[in-house]
């Protein structure tokens, strides 16, 4: 009988061309790239896992972090206590009038070019520019206030004189009506330029501001 068995076919494939190369190689880094993100999200899900699962046991043994120091409440802040009033508009203190011409403030402003609006500016009256003319009112004694307002008492400032012509005369001071001790940041003096009966605070420069602004009168005498 004649042979009939299929021709051979040889076991050696034709080479690729450069694009079938080209196209094995950009299939081959997909799949890489692929097996990659697939490798990278199943870690991903591994670790949150483990993260899931330590942040339980640490709640459970109560040790996550540092504990927080607990605030300590503040203390509620008392009552703002309402400074007393006094009034001494109908009382009257019996005064001498002592003038003080050392203290009268006679400069004259400096010298000041004007230019063009020197046709502008009224001329002077004659009186020195920023005159200030203060008169002290000695009182003496003050005992008509005595029995005015309780819990009160005044004293007589041993430092009150012509040549220190910022210290007060009388200081007024309030009592603790419990102990009778005086409550010495109550301590207010009595203003020797004002006709009226004012009294200032000395603790916060009530006293001080009064006396410069009002009297041009600064804690240094002048």
């Amino acid at each position: 009988m004649a042979n009939t068995s299929a021709p051979a076919i040889s076991g050696n494939n034709p080479p690729l061309t450069a694009e079938a190369q080209a196209n094995v190689a950009l299939e081959a880094r997909q799949a890489i790239a692929n097996l990659g993100q697939a490798e990278s999200r199943r870690m991903a899900e591994r670790h949150d896992c483990l993260n899931s699962t330590q942040s339980d046991a640490n709640a459970d043994d109560g040790k996550v972090g540092k504990p927080k120091k607990s605030k300590k409440p503040k203390k509620p802040k008392g009552p703002s206590k309402d400074k007393r009033e006094f009034d001494y508009s109908n009382v009257h203190v019996p005064h001498t009038v002592v003038p003080m011409p050392h203290l009268q403030n006679t400069a004259r402003n400096a010298h000041l070019d004007n230019g063009l609006h020197k046709d502008q500016l009224q001329e002077s009256s004659g009186f020195a520019e920023g005159y200030i003319n203060r008169t002290r009112y000695h009182r003496g004694n003050i005992d008509v206030l005595h029995n005015l307002h309780p819990h009160v008492m005044y004293q007589r400032n041993p430092l009150f004189d012509i040549n220190r012509p910022y210290q007060q005369e009388f200081t007024r001071v309030e009592l603790n009506p419990l102990t009778g001790a005086t409550i010495n940041t109550t301590r207010s003096g009595l203003c020797p330029y004002c006709e009226e009966i004012n009294f200032y605070e000395l603790k916060n420069s009530c006293y001080s501001q009064h006396m410069s602004h009002s009297h041009g009168v600064h804690t240094d005498g002048f």
